[in-house]
Formats: structure tokens, sequence, C-alpha cells
């Protein structure tokens, strides 16, 4: 590093100066910044959204949260470049990434590492530095010092202001909206209401939404932790003190080099200046000296310790101040022996105390995430007791046709398959397919009490479906629901092998007589 070629003002800051002065950085330095970090992180988000499956999109911004490890040492790269003045460039950043990547401490910073409050902080030290093992441990440990909780408390900030802004683009969508589409809109995005199309866009909307606040804020973090690390050098190093020295010494060249001329005359005007000052103060020292106060005699050195002494004891110079605080006690000192074993088991005891500490805060951090995915993934499972009555308005109100098909039970036969085989016999085969799929329908409305809707599509009641019944059972209404749109919508009937499966199979793999209470 050029200390010379510092683009910003080296002086001791406070902790949040410091993080401020990485934040003006970003500012500053936007567009070099920006661009080649948000073309690599959009490109690596659009490949993460095409390789995750559909019905595992919840992990596409997982995923984009985990590795930002990796995209931290791409923005810790532009920014100490630019710091430094050395050249860097959107292809130039982009081309170092492979290499930034190697003996950078990746592996553990998306391991064991990851979940670290201060990882930011200590990120320089690896790809800077380039430390490892107990050199990088004991550099660590320097540096925390007071810095290690403003580290802490950015990350935890960082962290709050990213939520924010993800959320502050949905409501920027909401302003948008109709009022009437805005409760369908949060609804939609909170739980899984089983429309495919809307569901689909809501996911992609907050996928692009959490992308861009990472964009956003992630350089914000990075430069912000990489100025409180550059402060803390300041503050062991003296760089600003080093900076100065290196100025008076370029000023001092500069004058040497191009006016030795004026110099040579300057210095025989100081010459001339100071013979005529000596002059003048010799003609004025004895008026001087005349009205100074001199003892009459010199003590000696015991003397004089005597006579402070006396002059010490006047009111006016007595003052004492009484101050309290706490310090260790001290013990009796033992013998070396037995102070070195006591020193080994207390070293002993530490490391044991450390490790278990550290287990257990990393161990907690896990179980936190491994909560928060848990509940993302079975969501479905517990929002709807945030629901309160709607469910059992909506249970009570139970639709009786549905697809212009008549679902009330007392419209039905007893034995469903029984009559619609006889219906397929007697050559009726729309009529006995439609008798199944009514069946169907009201099984799902009043067995399992599926809150289905005149509004809702044969694709959205496979949806709902899917979120209650067995395997078997909803194997067969999705073959049942897939031959039924055949003969509704295109007029192809089923051949007699596929008929007589659903007709077999209706009481083996899907009804269920309903319990009376």
């Amino acid at each position: 590093m050029q200390l010379s070629q510092i683009k910003a003002d080296i002086r001791l800051r406070s902790a949040w100066e410091a993080v401020d002065l990485g934040f003006a950085m970003v500012q500053t330095w936007a567009k070099i910044i920006y661009l080649p970090w948000a073309i690599f992180l959009t490109l690596l988000a659009l490949v993460v959204w095409l390789i995750v499956p559909n019905d595992m999109s919840w992990l596409s911004p997982l995923i984009i949260w985990w590795l930002k490890p990796v995209y931290d040492r791409l923005l810790l790269y532009i920014v100490s470049q630019e710091l430094f003045s050395l050249p860097v460039g959107v292809w130039q950043s982009l081309k170092k990434i492979p290499s930034l990547m190697r003996r950078s401490g990746l592996i553990s910073g998306l391991t064991y590492r990851r979940f670290s409050a201060s990882r930011g902080f200590n990120l320089p030290i690896w790809q800077l530095e380039g430390l490892k093992g107990v050199a990088r441990k004991k550099r660590q440990n320097i540096l925390h010092i007071r810095a290690h909780s403003q580290a802490v408390w950015l990350t935890i900030a960082c962290i709050h202001i990213e939520i924010i802004i993800y959320l502050a683009f949905f409501g920027f969508v909401l302003l948008w909206l109709p009022s009437t589409m805005q409760l369908d809109f949060f609804t939609q995005f909170f739980a899984d209401t089983g429309m495919e199309s809307s569901s689909y866009i809501i996911e992609l909307l907050s996928y692009i939404f959490y992308v861009l606040a990472v964009i956003i804020i992630e350089p914000f973090y990075i430069a912000g932790n990489f100025s409180l690390y550059i402060n803390r050098r300041t503050q062991l190093e003296a760089w600003d003190i080093e900076l100065v020295f290196r100025n008076m010494a370029e000023r001092l060249t500069e004058q040497r080099a191009g006016k030795s001329v004026i110099k040579t005359s300057g210095v025989a005007l100081a010459l001339a200046t100071l013979l005529f000052i000596s002059m003048v103060s010799l003609s004025i020292s004895p008026v001087a000296m005349a009205n100074e106060k001199v003892a009459d005699k010199v003590l000696a050195a015991d003397k004089s310790k005597e006579v402070i002494t006396e002059l010490m004891k006047e009111e006016n110079l007595k003052h004492k101040e009484t101050i309290s605080y706490w310090d260790f006690k001290e013990f009796d000192k033992k013998d070396d022996d037995d102070s070195t074993r006591n020193d080994d088991a207390e070293a002993a005891l530490n490391k044991i105390g450390h490790f278990i500490g550290v287990l257990f805060e990393y161990g907690l951090w896990i179980l936190l995430t491994v909560v928060i995915v848990l509940l993302i993934i079975y969501r479905k499972h517990w929002l709807v007791y945030f629901e309160g009555g709607r469910e059992v308005a909506e249970v009570k109100e139970k639709p009786d046709v549905l697809f212009g098909m008549d679902i009330r039970p007392e419209s039905l036969p007893d034995d469903i398959a029984a009559e619609s085989q006889k219906l397929w016999q007697q050559g009726a085969q729309r009529e006995a397919l439609s008798l199944l799929y009514r069946g169907a329908l009201a099984q799902l409305v009043n067995t399992e009490n599926i809150a289905l809707e005149n509004s809702h599509t044969e694709g959205d009641v496979l949806q709902l479906s899917r979120q209650v019944l067995q395997e078997n059972r909803e194997q067969y209404l999705e073959q049942l629901t897939h031959i039924w749109r055949q003969a509704a919508y295109a007029h192809r009937f089923p051949n007699e092998e596929e008929a007589q499966y659903l007709f077999e199979h209706w009481k083996q793999d899907f009804y269920q007589p309903e319990v009376e209470a």
C-alpha cells in the first residue's frame, strides 16, 4: 500500500466517524462500485432462479443470502483499489473474481464463520493482509480492541435496513394497486392460496426485491467495515503522522529543487534580521535585568526542598481529591512451581471455556437459521392460525354448485362408483365422468373442508387439495381431473381400461365416508 496515494483524509476518528467515512466512499465512488457489483450479482441471481425448482422457489433468496461472503470479496477489492488510487474497472473487477476466491478464507466464510457478526471487519485481514492461523488470530484480536462492538452493530443495522428496503419495494407496488386488490396481494404473499400464476409472480417479485436490497446495502456494509479497519490501523500504526511527515518532506523537496536562488537571498536576509535583533536586545537587557526580582542567594538542593515543602503547607495550596475504583485483589505469592501450575491450569480452563462459548454461540445461530427455514417451508400449516374467525365463516358457507355441478350430498347417489359405471355401460360417458368428478368435489368440500370457490379452476382445486390429501388420494384425483378435462373441453373420452381404473379405485384410493359429529 502506498499511503501517499490514498484518496481519503486519514486522521484519528471515532469508530462511528470511520463508518460514516465508508458510507461517504460509496456515495463518491458509486459508479465505480455499483456497475461491476450489480452486473455480477444480477447474473448470479438469474442463474440461481433458473436452477432452483419452482416448487422450492423459497430457496433462491436463501442461497443469495448465504453466498454474501463471495460478493463481499469483490466489493472489498473494488473499494480498496479505489482508496489507494490503483486501477480498477468493470472488466478488471469481474476478471479478478476467481483469484479473490482462492486463499481468502472463503470456505470457512461459507461454513462455520458464516454467522460471525463481525465478518465484514475481519475480511481485510484475510484478503488484504493474507494472514492465516495463529498470526491471523493474534492480528484479529488486536484489531478488535475498540472496534469489534461497532462492527457487530453495523452488521445488525445493515440487516434491518436491508429488510426495510425489501419491504419498501412491496409498499411501492402497493401504491399502484387498487384498494380492492391490496388485501388479496398480501394474502397471496404470506400464504399459499393455490393460484399458480399469481403465486409465481409474487415469488418472483419477492426474489427480485430481495436481490435489489442486497445490491443497494451490501456495498455500504463492506465499505463501512473497511473504513473501520483502516481507522483501527491508523490508531495502531500512526498512519496520520506518517502522512504528515511525508507531505512535509515532499514540500521541502520541491522547495530545494526549484528555488535555490530565492532560498540563498532568503537566508542572507534572515541572518541580517537576527543580527539586528541581537543588537537591540543587548542594548535593552540591562534595563530589563534591573527590573527583574532575583533572590539574594541561591539555596542548595536539600535546602530548596525544605522551602518548597513549607510553602506547600499553606492553605491556598492544599487540595486533596479522593478517587475510588475497583482493582484486582492481590493474593499472597506462592512458590514459582505452584504459580506456574496454577497459570497452566487457568490457561487450560480458559481455552475450554472459550471453546464451549464458541460452540454454544454458533450452535444457537445454526438453530435460529434452521427454525427460520422450517417456518418458511411449513408456513402453510401455521399461518392459518392467524386468520381468526374468517376460517369459520368460510366453513359455514360451503358452495352448493361448482363448475355448474350440484355437489350437495343429497344430490349424489350412495354408491357413486357403481352408478357411474352403470352410466358408462349405457353409453353415457360424459355423465359417468361428470358424476365421478362431482363426487370428488363433494368429498373435498364436505369431508376435507377445503375452501373451494366458483372462481377456482381445476388446477386450483388440485393445488389446494395437495395440502390435505394423502399421496394415493392425490394421485387418483389428478388422474380423474385429467380425464375429466379431456372429456369436458376436448370431447375426448378415456378407453375402457382407464375408465375401469376410475370405477374400481374410487372407494379403494379416494372415497372416505363423512364422519358424523
